[in-house]
């Protein structure tokens, strides 16, 4: 994962107000995004 699609993943994230384990598919596992 680069560091753009970490930060749409994080802006996603917190606009949305959602749980890491509710993420979109299309961001890749939710392990490998939380850990970065």
């Amino acid at each position: 994962m680069d560091s753009r699609m970490f930060a749409e993943t994080m802006l996603c994230r917190y606009r949305a107000g959602i749980p890491w384990r509710d993420l979109p598919a299309r961001f890749g596992l939710r392990k490998n995004v939380h850990r970065r």
